[in-house]
C-alpha cells in the first residue's frame, strides 16, 4: 500500500520499491527490524518495520534527493 502511495505522490518518479527484498535484522535485544533503503531518480525510500514482542513500530520515510 505504501508502494502504491509514494509512486503516485512522485508521478512515478520512485522506484517500485514493493518488488525489493526485504532485509531482516536481529538486535541483541531480540527485536526483529525488517527494512528497505533505495534510492531512485530523485526520491530516497526509507522503510523500516520493528517488533519485539507485543509491540510493533513502522517508519516510511520518502525524500526527494536533487532538486
Amino acid at each position: 500500500m505504501l508502494n502504491n502511495l509514494s509512486h503516485d505522490l512522485t508521478r512515478g518518479e520512485n522506484v517500485n520499491f514493493g518488488e525489493r527484498k526485504i532485509e531482516t535484522k536481529t538486535l541483541e535485544n531480540a527485536a526483529i527490524v525488517e527494512m528497505i533503503d533505495v534510492a531512485s531518480n530523485e526520491y530516497r525510500i526509507t522503510f523500516r518495520k520493528g517488533s519485539l514482542d507485543d509491540m510493533v513500530e513502522v517508519s516510511f520515510f520518502q525524500k526527494k534527493i536533487k532538486s
